[in-house]
């Protein structure tokens, strides 16, 4: 059993070449993407471009120097030697001239360099390395009439990998992703079964089964020692197993279907390090996983997770929003969000019911004085003399209560936030209101009575007083 290495020769190959190797290093250090294998040595020397078109998918360019004439026939020797080459530019002090000259030469993407967007530049220049799998010519040896089985075979693998890539990025659902992540996968292989797990929370939860019958929808955290899924998820790196005495005693779904079958389990984890999730490849037709099965899910896999990413923030964030939304239409009280110019942005439904009104006069972007004049031209008025609209003069936060035609009393609060906009709550009162008044009645009735009591004793004692 072996753990593969997270960057691999077999994918896009970066160099770097620049005069200041703790820049290059701070701006590689962003670069976590499994599908790109980074040079261990940063280039100082632009002499050195030539040798590096031979070695090299793509080379990082970061310029410092004033004087770009050597690194400009630097570059054409290189383009020379190897027409397909991928030569990104960073430039300390870029200028149209030199981007100009730069772009001339053949230089792929010329952009001005900033040291505190380091992480920036980094998601540019893996962009730049990853869209070169999308490239991938017929090889020559396809083309002759001798035919090579094998080659052929990875070939076509490859291509399909590769058009499901480009699929993958006009997927709208997270699940459809991951469907289409492993029947591509999965179908390219000749595998038979496997599953995609995405973790949410202490759990793996399947989001996806090429067999199902036997996969559990949650695999529980932490996962047993030593298991499949325990090795890839603890050390965040890809699993190959080609025999049955490989497997280990604890199998990654607790499915004993692994048992004589050629493994394959890759993670997915996201630029942080943080582990996304993690799926399983296993039954290959005829045959045992290898590295080029491998390097086949590392192409695809790499382009997938940006997707993925992008889909599981968008489902947190709707989560949340409907999670909002619950709450803000469950709430006793009436809430009506306003933008700074007095407009209605948003209302619960509780609005309607305590104001009495329908849900067309409280469209978005009706003006919330003219919905108080409305209310007072029915009938409504305040506790403000005159007749007077709140809204006229409020510049802050306020609390008044109105006065319905049919009798309800409505306390209107509003809170002015630092944007200007303001939050307005509507509270029903009359309830509180009425057992208010009971209580002063109440109240008054017993010092009523109190005081005649006190009258009657009064006149008694008067009466028993000797004369």
């Amino acid at each position: 059993m072996a753990a593969l290495p997270l960057n691999t020769s077999a994918c896009v190959t970066l160099s770097v070449v620049s005069d200041d190797p703790l820049c290059a290093e701070q701006l590689l250090s962003f670069l976590t993407d499994p599908a790109i294998s980074v040079s261990n040595a940063i280039v100082t020397e632009t002499g050195m471009l030539p040798s590096l078109s031979v070695q090299s998918d793509v080379v990082l360019l970061i310029v410092n120097s004033p004087d770009i004439a050597p690194v400009i026939a630097g570059i054409k020797t290189a383009k020379v030697l190897r027409g397909t080459l991928k030569i990104l530019v960073l430039d300390r002090s870029p200028t149209v001239e030199r981007a100009v000259e730069f772009m001339k030469c053949g230089v792929s993407d010329y952009t001005e360099f900033h040291e505190d967007k380091a992480g920036e530049h980094a998601v540019r220049v893996e962009q730049a390395c990853l869209d070169i799998l999308f490239d991938i010519p017929e090889p020559a040896v396809l083309r002759g009439s001798n035919k090579p089985p094998e080659i052929l075979s990875l070939h076509r693998k490859v291509q399909k990998v590769v058009r499901a890539a480009k699929e993958l990025s006009s997927c709208r659902t997270l699940q459809a992703v991951c469907e289409r992540l492993l029947e591509t996968v999965g179908d390219a292989l000749g595998a038979t079964g496997g599953s995609l797990y995405l973790q949410d929370g202490n759990i793996l939860r399947r989001a996806h089964t090429l067999d199902p019958g036997h996969a559990p929808e949650i695999l529980e955290l932490p996962l047993p020692t030593g298991s499949l899924f325990e090795q890839v998820y603890s050390s965040k790196e890809p699993l190959i197993i080609s025999e049955s005495s490989e497997l280990p005693g604890e199998y990654s779904s607790g499915w004993q279907g692994y048992q004589g079958e050629s493994v394959l389990v890759y993670p997915l984890v996201e630029r942080s390090g943080e582990l996304i999730g993690l799926f399983s490849l296993h039954g290959k037709k005829r045959d045992i996983f290898t590295k080029d099965d491998r390097d086949l899910v590392l192409i695809l896999a790499a382009y997938s997770l940006e997707t993925i990413r992008a889909l599981l923030v968008q489902e947190r964030l709707q989560e949340a929003f409907n999670s909002l939304s619950m709450t803000f239409e469950n709430m006793s009280e009436g809430i009506i969000l306003l933008d700074e110019e007095r407009r209605i942005v948003q209302c619960n439904q509780n609005v309607a019911r305590i104001l009495r009104l329908s849900e067309d006069e409280l469209a978005s972007g009706t003006s919330i004085v003219e919905l108080c004049s409305s209310l007072y031209a029915r009938g409504d008025s305040t506790e403000k003399a005159n007749g007077e609209n709140p809204w006229d003069a409020a510049a802050g936060d306020f609390s008044y209560e109105h006065y319905c035609n049919d009798g309800a009393v409505i306390r209107f609060s509003g809170k002015l936030l630092e944007n200007g906009a303001n939050v307005l709550t509507i509270s029903d009162i009359t309830a509180q209101k009425n057992w208010e008044t009971e209580l002063c009645l109440a109240k008054d009735k017993a010092e009523a009575a109190n005081a005649s009591k006190t009258n009657f004793l009064a006149n008694i004692s008067m009466n028993f007083e000797p004369r």
